[in-house]
């Protein structure tokens, strides 16, 4: 914005030299007409920086346009510049008829002439340079704003949207459709690390027998309100009439005016045939003037990628853990530039935009036999009322079981409190709900209808952790070694419960078998492990590590054991803690934090999206480009339509290109 400032003194100081220094009119009103657009220019670069990038760019396009009508004008006035001076030189060397003082005069009043045309014709080059070097830095501003530019030695590629033949028909008036016009816009496409600029032409059709019909209908609507002014008109002079009694005369008008009025009300009536009494169609919408407009390639307003590129940046974030910084060097490497501001509003926008089919997938998940939940921390900046640094969650549910579908829910909160829990799985039915030990899920599972089942890995790592402290320290007491050795103990009994419910499952059992295995197999492994830890409970104080984890086990383990009531539940909670949140730890470790709240949301619901896709056997950016392209035709539908996207019932994934 200062070499904009230093420009714009640049071209008020040669406006000024110029009023003082050239009589020439034509030339004058040139250099202000330039310096009162120089000044406008400074008003919309100012306002530029403040618009959204859209809008920017709808500005300065007109500007850049009027700075090249301005560079023609001023090529025209160079032009006569030059045919002025060609003429002074000639008026110079011409022969002076008259001797004396007058001649030498006017031959001096030549040569000055000449010596200002050539100042004022290197002025105008110079304005000239300024207002291309304006132009360039508006081209350079659009590019920022934009978050793209033209990659580096390719052409704009152009492609043309046009509706299919089978649908160019009306659907009111069952008329052929005809071209409108065509409508452009520039898009990007991410091909594998490589950005393409695209200008997209889309074909708009209209029909003749509706424009006929709205055209008619407003004519019709303009002689009804025409007639109606003339009626109201009438009436006003039927009432000053009326209060003015004075001579015979007046009641002549009156009539008069009555007259006219009757003969208003009566052309009002006629040219109003077909339409209500206010004026108005009986149906509007016969009258509007339809169109039609081909299919674009763009996902929602205001983003100018394709549905592949935006899968393509959900799964390099979400699924491969690539901050948007790396993703961004990785496309100028290719040639493009990219920001990350950019990306982070698109991917803010996908998931918003995907939020309410994430939220109609979630009504399989409180429908589900077999529920799994765990939660792990997250770092959000811009949170109302909280510091920068404060730890939220995402809650991630995986829901199963009994051939039903499988679903994860995730889903972003600022706390860990029992609430979020709740106000999720307040629905579940007839439902078993495992989890770790947190007590945020009590209040679930003590309701009618859910069973509580617990986590054996949870309880393993407390006896593993006693174990390696152990091994790192040199010296032991006969204190420490018995705990180790207890500890060792109930690592063996854990192992020996996996192993066995490995061989019934290589067993591959009826579904209605497998409880009953497991009673008579796994239950007496357990009766002897609880044994054994009531009896390093009681040798050791309840403050120590090896007390703590006797306690946490002994506290969980009515709800361990009840994994054994359905077959398809495990002993532990792996299936939401390495599937789920693992890559949400993994994804934190590398892009650290969401920006704002929006963006963790999104997050959430691409997470939803990807890590079911992955659960139900799907390629995850296969099925987000599939659920992006289709979703755009459904997204208004009846819900029952939607049941076609879900993961377990979408068929015919779209392609991925190999570019």
């Amino acid at each position: 914005m200062e070499s904009m400032n230093e420009q714009y003194k640049a071209v008020k100081k040669l406006a000024d030299m110029a009023k003082e220094r050239t009589s020439d009119e034509v030339l004058l009103g040139f250099i202000d007409y330039l310096f009162q657009l120089a000044k406008a220019l400074m008003e919309k670069c100012k306002n530029l920086e403040e618009l959204q990038a859209r809008e920017a760019s709808d500005k300065y396009g007109s500007s850049s346009e009027t700075l090249k009508g301005l560079s023609g004008k001023i090529e025209a006035l160079e032009q006569k510049a030059e045919e002025l001076k060609a003429k002074a030189e000639s008026s110079g060397e011409a022969p002076a008829k008259d001797a004396g003082d007058a001649g030498n005069a006017e031959a001096t009043g030549d040569a000055k002439d000449v010596k200002d045309a050539e100042a004022k014709q290197k002025r105008r080059a110079e304005l000239l340079e300024m207002l291309k070097q304006l132009d360039r830095e508006d081209a350079e501003r659009q590019t920022r704003q934009n978050g793209s530019a033209e990659p580096a030695g390719q052409e704009c590629e152009t492609v043309e949207r046009t509706v299919p033949e089978d649908q160019r028909v009306c659907p009111r008036c069952g008329a052929e459709l005809r071209h409108l016009k065509w409508r452009e816009a520039k898009r990007l496409v991410l091909k594998r690390m490589r950005l393409v600029r695209m200008l997209e032409r889309i074909e708009i059709l209209f029909c003749p027998n509706c424009a006929r019909r709205f055209r008619s209908y407003r004519r019709s609507r303009a002689r009804a309100n025409a007639a109606a002014e003339g009626k109201a008109e009438s009436a006003s002079l039927q009432r000053a009439s009326d209060s003015a009694s004075i001579q015979p005369a007046s009641a002549g008008g009156a009539v008069a005016a009555g007259d006219s009025g009757d003969a208003a009300g009566s052309d009002a009536s006629s040219s109003s045939e077909g339409l209500s009494d206010d004026g108005k169609p009986e149906l509007e919408e016969d009258f509007c003037f339809f169109t039609m407009e081909a299919e674009s390639m763009a996902v929602f307003p205001h983003c100018p990628v394709d549905a592949e590129s935006l899968a393509l940046l959900a799964v390099a974030k979400f699924e491969d853990y690539i901050p948007l910084a790396r993703i961004e060097r990785m496309f100028a490497r290719g040639g493009g530039n990219l920001s990350r501001k950019t990306t982070y509003r698109w991917l803010i926008a996908l998931g918003g935009y995907l939020a309410p089919f994430v939220a109609f997938m979630y009504g399989w998940l409180v429908t589900s036999r077999i529920v799994n939940a765990d939660e792990t921390p997250i770092l959000v900046f811009r949170e109302e009322g909280r510091p920068d640094k404060s730890v939220s969650y995402f809650w991630i549910f995986y829901g199963h079981g009994d051939g039903g579908p499988k679903v994860y829910y995730c889903l972003y909160a600022p706390t860990r409190s029992s609430s979020v829990a709740m106000d999720v799985l307040a629905d579940l039915d007839n439902a078993f709900l495992q989890t770790d030990g947190y007590g945020g899920y009590n209040a679930v599972k003590r309701l009618e209808g859910v069973t509580g089942v617990s986590c054996l890995a949870h309880v393993r790592r407390r006896y593993h952790k006693i174990v390696k402290i152990v091994e790192e320290e040199k010296e032991l007491s006969s204190e420490e070694l018995d705990r180790a050795c207890a500890a060792c103990g109930v690592l063996k009994g854990i192992a020996e419960v996996y192993a066995k419910e490995g061989e019934i499952k290589e067993r591959e059992l009826p579904p209605g078998e497998i409880p009953r295995a497991r009673d008579a197999e796994v239950r007496p492994i357990f009766d002897r492990l609880r044994r054994e830890i009531e009896e390093a409970q009681k040798s050791t104080p309840p403050s120590g590590l090896l007390g703590r984890a006797c306690g946490y086990a002994l506290a969980q383990w009515e709800g361990i054991l009840n994994y054994m009531k359905h077959p398809e539940l495990t002993p532990d909670n792996n299936v939401v803690e390495s599937c789920a949140c693992r890559p949400v730890a993994m994804g934190r470790k590398n892009f650290l934090f969401f920006q704002s709240v929006n963006g963790a949301k999104a997050g959430a619901a691409l997470y939803s999206l990807i890590l079911t896709a992955k659960a139900n056997g799907l390629n995850p950016e296969q099925y987000l480009l599939t659920l992006i392209k289709r979703f755009k035709h459904l997204k208004d539908g009846p819900r029952a339509l939607w049941e076609e996207l879900l993961p377990w019932n979408i068929k015919d994934l779209e392609s991925l290109s190999n570019d």
